[in-house]
């Protein structure tokens, strides 16, 4: 797993998700995604979401970013053979547009670049993140159902 590097010039810290995370990852996850997720999938459903929330967990290495000690953002991502794949970056509602995501975005575009891949992430279409990913340089390359795919080369 690629490290974010140090944030701490803007006051930041990340570090890799620990069990007891998963409280707070599952509340933020929750806070940031479930009016996209019903909106395209229907209710909400915390047996259902809490499953796939632990099936995450075990199979992926999210790194937490902290400040002051408290859960700020998560973003999960990996290598694949061609790209740097995002699978979740999820900001605190309260503190989205505060910069945090646009840092984050930068750094692993910054990350990928080293090794001249390009980032690729998906997003739902109703979700208004696609506008900062865009704005970022991220460009649709193609769709699945009602996911925007978006890569960002360098």
């Amino acid at each position: 797993m690629p490290e974010l590097g140090d944030l701490s010039t803007r006051g930041y810290l990340s570090r890799p998700a620990l069990s007891s995370d998963s409280e707070p990852l599952y509340a933020l996850h929750k806070a940031t995604m479930l009016t996209y997720v019903e909106a395209i999938y229907g209710p909400w459903i915390d047996e259902v979401q809490l499953a796939m929330h632990h099936e995450w967990l075990e199979r992926g290495d999210p790194q937490v970013v902290l400040r002051d000690d408290e859960l700020v953002a998560v973003v999960d991502w990996t290598w694949r053979e061609h790209d740097l794949y995002v699978g979740r970056i999820e900001v605190r509602p309260d503190l989205q547009g505060a910069g945090i995501g646009t840092m984050l975005l930068r750094r692993l575009a910054v990350v990928a670049a080293e090794r001249s891949k390009p980032v690729v992430l998906e997003v739902i279409d109703v979700n208004p993140a696609r506008r900062l990913y865009e704005r970022l340089g991220f460009a649709a390359f193609t769709t699945t159902g009602r996911k925007v795919h978006l890569r960002l080369d360098h």
